[in-house]
């Protein structure tokens, strides 16, 4: 590995937050760079952040990218921005709790089910196929008749 020793270090200090050796490519005056969007921030270790950032168009493009997800969901869910945040909580509380309840009506489904089956006096043989991870659903109810 060979290492490319600058002739220079910068070494920049933010008084009472932070000092640092920097070797990196840097500008005359912060509108240079342009917009700035991070994308998204890792932790190194206690009290230390990586931040991961994308400047200038490219920044733009991912902003362009975010305004177009949050016009598609205004617009399917035919709601003003305002209420964005609190419909999606909304959504997402009533999936979790809807989600919680599926498996007790799923095997309450199964169990009516297997119910009617046994109870038909016209049938000889029942087959039930189902995608259900587990099958012993259908049998759990039987000795009850």
């Amino acid at each position: 590995v060979r290492v490319v020793t600058p002739n220079e270090l910068r070494v920049v200090d933010i008084s009472g937050t932070d000092t640092e050796a920097c070797c990196g490519t840097h500008c005359d005056n912060t509108a240079q760079v342009g917009s700035i969007k991070i994308l998204k921030t890792t932790r190194i270790s206690d009290g230390i952040l990586r931040l991961y950032y994308v400047a200038g168009e490219n920044a733009m493009k991912h902003m362009n990218e975010d305004a177009t997800v949050l016009n598609q969901l205004l617009t399917d869910w035919s709601i003003p921005q305002d209420q964005l945040l609190s419909s999606g909580q909304r959504f997402f509380e009533g999936y979790k709790k809807y989600n919680a309840e599926l498996p007790k009506k799923t095997a309450k489904i199964l169990d009516l089910t297997m119910k009617v089956a046994i109870l038909d006096p016209t049938s000889s043989a029942v087959v039930y196929r189902t995608d259900e991870p587990d099958p012993t659903l259908f049998i759990r109810g039987v000795p009850e008749f």
